[in-house]
């Protein structure tokens, strides 16, 4: 199975950059959860291009994607693009978990143990 995949080479820029302009919510995530292999042992990468897409954590040993979406996710527009995204992502077997940013900085730790509940579960279903 490919574990790398193709990405707009015009994105990388803009994800290095991103990298460095976290929301709250990332941060906390990755620096309480993701990073260092907290989460599972596994290693997570920041900001990764995938395909004409970036994503806010990517951990390519397992094939995952956590996005933290923001209000302006609430906006149809928006929505529509996240689709596109989402479906994309499946379509190269990814899987994509999405969290509220608003879930990890009023209640970070149960969101957590939510994430880790849900990756686990991936994980098993991988292996059958």
């Amino acid at each position: 199975m490919k574990k790398y995949h193709d990405y707009n080479a015009r994105l990388r820029p803009l994800a290095y950059k991103l990298r460095y302009r976290f929301t709250k919510g990332e941060l906390l995530l990755w620096s309480l959860a993701l990073s260092k292999g907290k989460m599972l042992g596994l290693t997570f990468n920041r900001q990764r291009a995938i395909g004409n897409f970036i994503v806010d954590f990517y951990c390519k040993e397992i094939q995952l994607a956590i996005e933290v979406d923001g209000k302006s996710h609430r906006d149809e527009a928006v929505q529509k693009k996240d689709k596109i995204k989402s479906a994309y992502l499946a379509s190269i077997n990814i899987k994509l978990i999405r969290i509220w940013e608003e879930n990890l900085v009023r209640a970070f730790y149960d969101t957590v143990e939510l994430l880790r509940d849900d990756i686990e579960e991936y994980m098993q279903e991988r292996e059958k």
